[in-house]
């Protein structure tokens, strides 16, 4: 798949052409500071679960940040916990693989209104291509919505007053032609289309309009653009675009094309080009079109990690479809009412066409999550050090079931809602664990010590705040962590590839940035420009360390603007 940045990024989740907003412009969000200390923000609601949703990397290097260029929408998301999100509604424009229903209203053979689709949402049959719910109704489960009912299924009534979201979404259709009309000034447009041209419009016809697959996908892009322009005319202004996953691993692909390989390689070079032009183009849109901000989702990539190390998502069949199909070959849809495979957890593709349930959520899908950093994010571990930086009494936690933690907030933090999110429990403070634990606790570890930073405490402040874990101890606890948890695996490449797949969220910067500063530094630097160069190469250097430990996928919050705070 794969799309490359300026930066050679690689990730999976979204990926940014370019940020050209101030804070929080992706989705209207709205700072509310409501501390119950000075430091610190209170834990709001769900707001870590789309910013996670959104950002989740699959990076090979610690300088793949999150996304291409300025980041600083999302991060600043992370960096507050205490965030409104304001997305009153989710319209999708797209193809089969999340059409929730729009069939079953058409005059077309391209309906999934029969069992077995549905099997896993509650045995009902609603349309979505698929044996459970797609990716759409993740998304607006994160968020806190209903799922998008399908356009054609309102009466005129519900039409004009559903404001949660729509899905136009209609199975077999391309960006060729237009897709249905949107509606003025909605929140967020996520937009999932191209697999059909790509697939089976260029097999039917297009392969004998154009010279070269290159062409084509050239000619897509340029449509794609002028079909995304019209949305942004009609009132649009945020957009989640997919690109396309490669076909060519496809059932039926596999069933019906030659191939000397795992996959129809002239198909996935096909999807290749045009993937290709996908950034350039979101790019040349933001800048054009006044307000808009556009976010590439590389779902290429999510489905070419599963294709390579299907093992690590916890499939085993990824070529097979789950269903019986009509035709009993892998060419057709499912057949009406028989039953599907029993474990349908562990195939990619339900039909020969679209994923499972378990492929359409696959970009929440962690080993473990790893957390680093200050006291936005500590769990506990100041608990069990000589400190005054603690949270372990109310009223810290009277939300989080009464019980003060230590962490420096009413209840949970964003590394809380993340974990959520991921199906893991909350990492636990690594200074809670026992011996026996540190060697068998798979799921996560939170290292954060309130009061740290980039930079080693300064002399000043440890004889204010006392002993708290700096980051560098905090990779070395890491570094015991590694060595304790090799034995649990049963070879050294599982274990590589479980840490390769883990989540890194680090939360630092914000101490070096304000009390540090303070104290020492602002005396040992020309400027603060000097100093936040130096903490930039510091930073660099402990990322690094991170990656020679095993760690491949980074979450990197930047700083929050201390300026706001309280206590300032």
């Amino acid at each position: 798949m794969e799309i490359k940045s300026s930066k050679q990024c690689r990730y999976v989740g979204w990926h940014a052409p370019r940020f050209v907003k101030s804070h929080y412009s992706l989705f209207g969000l709205s700072v509310n500071y409501r501390s119950t200390a000075a430091e610190h923000t209170a834990s709001s609601f769900s707001s870590a679960f789309v910013c996670f949703y959104v950002i989740h990397i699959y990076s090979e290097s610690i300088y793949h940040l999150i996304f291409k260029n300025n980041q600083t929408a999302f991060l600043q998301y992370l960096a507050s916990e205490n965030l409104s999100l304001d997305c009153q509604l989710y319209m999708f424009l797209e193809d089969s693989y999340i059409d929730a229903v729009i069939t079953i209203f058409l005059d077309t053979i391209a309906k999934a209104n029969f069992l077995p689709y549905g099997i896993d949402f509650g045995g009902v049959p609603t349309g979505r291509a698929t044996n459970g719910r797609t990716v759409v109704d993740f998304i607006a489960q994160v968020a806190g919505l209903p799922f998008p009912p399908p356009m054609l299924g309102l009466s005129e009534t519900e039409r004009k007053i559903f404001v949660s979201g729509v899905n136009y979404g209609s199975g077999s259709s391309g960006i060729l032609p237009l897709p249905p009309p949107a509606v003025e000034i909605f929140s967020l447009f996520f937009i999932h289309i191209g697999t059909n041209d790509l697939g089976i419009y260029w097999d039917l016809e297009q392969k004998r309009k154009f010279r070269t697959a290159e062409d084509y996908a050239l000619f897509l892009s340029e449509e794609l653009s002028g079909r995304l322009e019209a949305i942004y005319q009609l009132g649009a202004r945020k957009f989640l675009v997919n690109n396309v996953s490669p076909l060519g691993c496809q059932p039926f692909n596999l069933n019906t094309k030659m191939h000397n390989t795992s996959c129809v390689e002239d198909v996935n070079q096909r999807i290749a080009f045009y993937n290709g032009l996908l950034p350039n183009l979101l790019t040349k849109l933001e800048t054009s079109l006044k307000g808009s901000t556009f976010v590439l989702c590389d779902l290429y990539k999510v489905f070419e990690d599963v294709y390579t190390q299907p093992a690590a998502y916890g499939f085993t069949n990824v070529n097979g479809s789950c269903c019986i199909d009509e035709a009993r070959n892998g060419t057709r849809g499912c057949a009406r009412n028989v039953a599907p495979c029993a474990d349908r957890t562990s195939h990619v593709f339900f039909d020969p066409f679209h994923p499972t349930e378990t492929s359409e959520n696959l970009s929440l899908r962690l080993p473990a999550l790893y957390v680093f950093g200050d006291s936005y994010i500590d769990a506990g571990n100041n608990n069990f050090l000589d400190t005054i930086t603690k949270a372990n009494f109310l009223p810290y936690g009277i939300d989080f079931g009464g019980v003060p933690t230590g962490r420096a907030t009413n209840g949970r933090t964003v590394v809380d809602f993340i974990a959520q999110v991921a199906g893991l429990p909350f990492p636990p403070p690594m200074l809670g664990l026992s011996e026996t634990e540190r060697k068998i606790f798979v799921s996560g570890v939170n290292y954060g010590s309130g009061s740290s930073g980039i930079l080693p405490l300064p002399p000043p402040a440890v004889e204010i705040f006392g002993h708290i874990l700096s980051f560098d101890e905090q990779i070395e606890l890491l570094n015991d962590t590694t060595r304790s948890l090799k034995g649990h695996f049963d070879s050294p490449e599982s274990f590589s590839l479980y840490l390769s797949k883990s989540l890194f969220f680090i939360h630092t910067g914000t101490n070096d940035l304000g009390i540090y500063w303070d104290l020492e530094q602002k005396r040992k630097f020309r400027t603060a420009e000097d100093y936040a160069l130096f903490l930039s190469e510091e930073l660099s250097g402990r990322l690094e360390a991170y990656y020679q430990l095993g760690a491949r996928k980074f979450l990197v919050n930047n700083v929050s603007p201390l300026g706001c705070q309280p206590s300032i």
